[in-house]
């Protein structure tokens, strides 16, 4: 079983309650807090890891029906004593926080239940100007990358895992292997946690494609949640996860008329599958998939679910195949541009970077005979940044290619630019070069990847 550990996420919660506390005893109530992330990324289990070892943390989940709710709620702050209204338990709970801290969490459909239920959203109120009772709403919700770099609001975004969580996880395998590993589950510990690190990368593989694993029956589970129709969603994902990115194609791929194929992307987008970026006139947008877990789902394993228990080996021959050229080399740049936004010195050199201004990748052959794919970024007074990643996992980057790099910058008058070299192979695990190409700010530095 595989366990990731979630102290920066612990520590942010903590630095939260703190700040929730000091509000409350200053105006006497506390505003909501709020723990986001996309489906899967780990939420619910680090929240409840947290409330284990926060004595004043409560948890409380809004998916088992209203009665098995006030079960719940009565088992958790009152023991045996059992009350069969909203308005009693509100009561009970705003007497017995009356003097000494509660921080509840409130997961699994706590909004919709509320806006659901009347009664339950009349008698909350209640507590909400007791400032003794703080509270927290686990929500669905992706994490933009700008929210990502703040520690200072009152929401604590969890992501899924990275690159440098599954090289602890997995401590003994490959690079190679570990990398197809987290592009083959998209970071989600939802997919991952039944996994054995003492095996190896192809005893995995072969498990996460059978039938039983969590891998295969997570994404099904996500649609069956989301949707009253799940079967009508599947046709759209695969040929997202396909290559169809424009409404043309997606409505000419799967033969849905072009109203009723956006109907249905806006509410894969509404759920989080589907991510929009609209185009440079804002009249057009593409769509792709939020996590490289739905490409690789839908590629391995939708069009082979009859084939799971059967012939196994052939889905994992497939697999093995085209596993780096289909997801795992287009999931590490996106991994390193990801670090390159969240990289202080970065940001703060360049300001707000969407990532629609750092995906526009050109290919290049170095003097030392390597191919690079890289991208330019233009800030303005010749401010920016060139990011390089390479097109093969095997690929080792030393000094001559370092120089031949800034040779090229020259070449093609790319001046005044921060430069960023990605590379698997490198002093240490997953690093980073960064260098300028000015020859009075011409240095090496190498760091360790930290998305």
């Amino acid at each position: 079983m595989i366990d990731f550990k979630y102290s920066h996420e612990m520590a942010h919660l903590d630095e939260v309650l703190f700040r929730l506390k000091r509000q409350a005893l200053s105006r006497g109530f506390a505003d909501k807090a709020f723990v986001r992330g996309e489906r899967g990324c780990g939420k619910s289990e680090m929240v409840q890891r947290y409330v284990l070892r926060t004595p004043c943390a409560y948890y409380v989940s809004f998916d088992i029906g209203e009665k098995g709710i006030m079960t719940n709620i009565c088992r958790t702050f009152f023991g045996e004593t059992v009350y069969d209204n909203w308005k009693d338990i509100f009561t009970a709970m705003n007497s017995r926080f009356s003097k000494t801290w509660a921080f509840i969490f409130l997961d699994n459909g706590y909004e919709e239940f509320a806006d659901s239920h009347n009664k339950f959203a009349e008698a909350e109120r209640i507590i909400r100007n007791n400032p003794h009772i703080l509270t927290a709403v686990v929500r669905n919700e992706s994490c933009p990358l700008e929210t990502m770099l703040s520690f200072y609001g009152k929401e604590i975004d969890v992501i899924p895992r990275t690159l440098q969580h599954y090289c602890k996880a997995f401590p003994g395998w490959d690079k190679e292997d570990i990398l197809r590993l987290y592009a083959v589950t998209g970071g989600k510990p939802a997919v991952v946690y039944d996994l054995d690190a003492s095996g190896s990368f192809a005893d995995n593989l072969r498990y996460l494609l059978s039938g039983h694993s969590a891998y295969s029956k997570y994404l099904p589970y996500l649609l069956k949640v989301c949707f009253r129709t799940p079967e009508s969603y599947y046709p759209i994902i695969y040929s997202i996860a396909m290559g169809s990115h424009r409404l043309s194609e997606i409505a000419s791929d799967i033969r849905f008329p072009y109203n009723k194929t956006d109907t249905y992307l806006k509410a894969l987008i509404r759920e989080g599958f589907v991510k929009a970026v609209p185009s440079g006139n804002g009249s057009t947008s593409t769509y792709s998939l939020t996590s490289s877990y739905y490409i690789s789902w839908m590629r391995y394993i939708y069009p082979n679910r009859d084939r799971q228990m059967i012939c196994p080996e052939e889905i994992e021959r497939t697999v093995t195949e085209n596993i780096d050229r289909d997801i795992s080399l287009e999931c590490y740049r996106e991994a390193a541009f990801r670090h390159a936004i969240n990289t202080t010195k970065f940001y703060d050199r360049l300001g707000d970077v969407s990532v629609s201004e750092i995906t526009k990748d050109r290919k290049y052959r170095l003097a030392t005979g390597k191919d690079i794919t890289y991208t330019v970024i233009d800030k303005g007074y010749d401010e920016g940044a060139l990011l390089i990643v390479p097109d093969d996992q095997s690929v080792r980057f030393d000094e001559n290619d370092i120089y031949a790099v800034r040779k090229f910058m020259k070449e093609q008058d790319i001046w005044n630019k921060m430069v960023l070299i990605f590379s698997l192979h490198r002093f240490s695990d997953w690093c980073v070069h960064f260098f300028h190409v000015h020859d009075d700010w011409f240095g090496i530095t190498v760091e360790r990847m930290k998305y």
